[in-house]
């Protein structure tokens, strides 16, 4: 005598990616990923050298860090 569903959920489990324990590499076509994405990270480095960041230079992103003790 068996207990309900018990083969069932084997099946299930195996047909469900990632649950056997083998998983689907991420490293695999990286250099064809990495060529494909060479022209937006070469338009991104473009963009970033044209634009001057005085406050990028001194570690700063947005407005000066000044501490108001009045309130």
């Amino acid at each position: 005598m068996r207990a309900s569903g018990e083969g069932q959920v084997a099946d299930v489990v195996d047909k469900k990616p990632g649950a056997s324990g083998e998983q689907v590499s991420f490293t695999s076509d990286l250099d064809r990923k990495k060529a494909e994405q060479a022209p937006a990270r070469e338009a991104i480095k473009q963009q970033r050298a044209n634009e001057v960041d005085v406050g990028g230079v001194l570690g700063q992103r947005g407005a000066p860090v000044v501490p108001d003790y009045t309130k």
